[in-house]
């Protein structure tokens, strides 16, 4: 089964795009399930040729097959296609935080001067301590959200990692009074 926009004729997806960018709007997100990267390098380069960035997903999961090896390789794939940012993806919180020590540094060096952003879900109550153990390893772009939006099923509250972070010696870049 095919999304109607990968029926649309190519045309039609840059006019959008570009009627996008005139508005303001210059950043998208794109996501494959089997972080297949040979897939979004022409699709990265389209839109940067139009003004969008792009952040390339890296989506985390748990199976045999999903090694820091196979996370290394991944990251380089997507540094490759040269995307605005990867944003490394825990959308089903499987992460624990034993297991995010091993793998973001992995992440990290591999996606080399492309700047990684971490996104987790808190459905098993592991995605605060995964952020703080992340930021700990370098990682320095964190997706957060506001109460009552936060936890369960989304992102952590952003003034529940802000705070931590404090607690911790940083200086989260976050102003909590506009949150």
């Amino acid at each position: 089964m095919h999304s109607a926009f990968e029926k649309t004729p190519h045309c039609i997806l840059k006019l959008l795009v570009e009627r996008l960018v005139s508005y303001g709007l210059t950043l998208t997100r794109t996501s494959n399930c089997w972080n297949d990267y040979s897939a979004f390098k022409e699709e990265i380069d389209d839109l940067k040729k139009t003004g969008m960035d792009t952040v390339a997903n890296l989506i985390y999961s748990v199976s045999p097959r999903h090694t820091d090896e196979y996370y290394a390789r991944k990251a380089q794939e997507a540094a490759a296609a040269k995307p605005w940012r990867i944003c490394f993806k825990d959308v089903g919180g499987l992460l624990t935080p034993e297991r995010a020590r091993t793998l973001i540094p992995v992440v990290l060096k591999a996606a080399g001067d492309i700047p990684v952003e971490f996104h987790a879900h808190c459905n098993s109550g592991h995605a605060p301590v995964n952020y703080l153990e992340g930021v700990k390893l370098g990682m320095r772009i964190l997706h957060t959200a506001i109460p009552p939006l936060a936890n369960g099923s989304s992102q952590p509250s952003v003034f529940n990692i802000a705070n931590n972070l404090k607690a911790l010696g940083y200086d989260p870049q976050v102003d909590l009074e506009a949150a």
